[in-house]
């Protein structure tokens, strides 16, 4: 079972004219949104990359690394990073 989620795209026509027949979008949250969803930090892999060579990245002390608060326990995030591939 994937560790990440697929977002259907249909179908799409580049700036060059090809299409990509029924193209897909995979990509991993870490975080959340807050209320304004203004927090959101897109992170897209290189072209042939994967989602997890980037999540050594992200965490307290890494390159990307959201400011957390703990409220009863709970870690809460300001950031909320998607990485896609």
């Amino acid at each position: 079972m994937p560790d990440y989620e697929v977002f259907n795209l249909g179908d799409v026509v580049p700036q060059r004219g090809a299409t990509l027949r029924d193209a897909k979008l995979g990509y991993k949250t870490c975080g959340s949104l807050n209320p304004r969803r203004d927090n959101v930090i897109v992170n897209p892999t290189s072209q042939g990359g994967h989602h997890t060579l980037y999540e050594v990245r992200i965490g307290p002390g890494r390159a990307l690394a959201p400011a957390s608060t703990s409220e009863s326990s709970q870690h809460v995030w300001q950031w909320a990073i998607v990485t896609a591939q």
